[in-house]
């Protein structure tokens, strides 16, 4: 498998700015503050304040890498005749869950931890001004529940169900998941060549999914579509060339950290615009060719740990803060900055712990999974 190692570096930096966000938020006080305060920031603490103030913009990319990687296979196979229902949902969701299961499984070890030694504050709601990554009011009653868990796993979290526990990074999950359901479901519907009985059970099963998902979902939605047809232009022989031509690469490159600057200098600047832009960057930065010493190295390792990192580090964070520091935060200070590289580097090192636990056995497990299914889709395409 040829890896897209400019993508790797992507996806890993998207899962860094993630936990910085977060941590910084838990930590250290907010921007704002400091004006209001009458304070300074000199230029590092500025590219700090940036940098970690982009989370939210993270969750984005992850969006359009998603409809490019997963999005533009499925509309290719549809397009050669080529796609199993079997097979790609069996993929996703061993992808899914060899990860998501032990997360939430840490995750209530975690809460309940917290929960014995702060009685509870914290974990009920009390600091979510001034930690507004943290903990939800009531979160300790009604977000620990079997019921959130299980609705969790059926990816239903912020449609039917709170988000489990603490980790409210599991909320994309349920978007990425229904992503995965009606994106290239639509596309096969309008694209493939399938018995009519198929595609009647396609329409079925799309309408069913268009019910259950809100209006929230669309913007996502649009992101990772623009994504899927990124990467299905990439193998054309017109996209292939305009893609690889080196002022493409180079403004692809370039479009990306500039959109991610633009987003805090402009309020205009929105979550559909930055998504659309960073899909349709996406081929050029794939074709482009790095040659830094190291780089390919180190892209693979960040983007092999970024899921786990994504759903493991907040639970961690939460208990180290709700017992040691909750509801203090500090100015940007030698000391604050410390606790801040320490406890990253903290959340990344066990990510990679869990990563060789769990996520690093993702093909073995889809393979298992494979083997079950027989050789379904192996011959010739399925339907529905």
């Amino acid at each position: 498998m040829n890896r897209l190692y400019n993508l790797d570096f992507l996806r890993g930096a998207a899962a860094f700015l993630v936990l910085g966000g977060h941590l910084r938020a838990y930590l250290i006080v907010d921007y704002s503050q400091i004006i209001a305060e009458g304070d300074s920031v000199g230029i590092g603490g500025r590219i700090f304040y940036l940098l970690t103030g982009l989370s939210h913009e993270a969750v984005i990319i992850f969006f359009a890498l998603s409809g490019y990687l997963v999005g533009g296979k499925a509309f290719s196979d549809t397009l050669s005749d080529r796609l199993s229902w079997p097979l790609y949902y069996a993929r996703r969701l061993s992808r899914l869950w060899i990860v998501l299961i032990p997360a939430l499984l840490l995750t209530l070890i975690f809460d309940s931890i917290g929960l014995r030694l702060t009685d509870g504050v914290g974990y009920d709601g009390i600091f979510t001004e001034t930690y507004p990554s943290g903990p939800g009011l009531g979160a300790d009653k009604d977000g620990l529940t079997l019921t959130s868990f299980i609705g969790t796993l059926l990816f239903v979290q912020t449609i039917f169900t709170p988000t489990f526990g603490s980790n409210g990074p599991t909320w994309s999950l349920a978007n990425e998941f229904w992503y995965y359901v009606t994106i290239p479901l639509i596309f096969w519907l309008c694209m493939s060549k399938s018995a009519f009985r198929s595609k009647a059970i396609g329409v079925v099963v799309l309408i069913l999914s268009l019910i259950i998902i809100p209006a929230s979902f669309y913007e996502g939605a649009l992101i990772w579509t623009a994504g899927a047809f990124a990467a299905l232009s990439f193998k054309t022989q017109i996209g292939g060339r305009i893609f690889r031509m080196p002022a493409v690469q180079i403004l692809s490159t370039l479009a990306i950290p500039l959109c991610l600057v633009a987003t805090k200098l402009s309020p205009n600047f929105n979550d559909l615009e930055l998504g659309l832009i960073v899909a349709l960057a996406l081929p050029g930065l794939a074709s482009f060719r790095t040659k830094i010493p190291g780089f390919s190295a180190t892209s693979h390792a960040i983007s092999e740990i970024s899921y786990t990192l994504y759903l493991t580090h907040i639970p961690l964070l939460t208990l180290i803060v709700m017992v040691g520091f909750a509801p203090e935060r500090f100015p940007v200070s030698p000391y604050s900055l410390a606790l801040f590289f320490t406890f990253f580097l903290v959340a990344v090192g066990w990510s990679a712990l869990v990563w060789w636990l769990f996520e690093r056995h993702t093909n073995e497990v889809y393979g298992w999974v494979k083997n079950r299914l027989g050789k379904v889709g192996s011959s010739k395409p399925q339907g529905i």
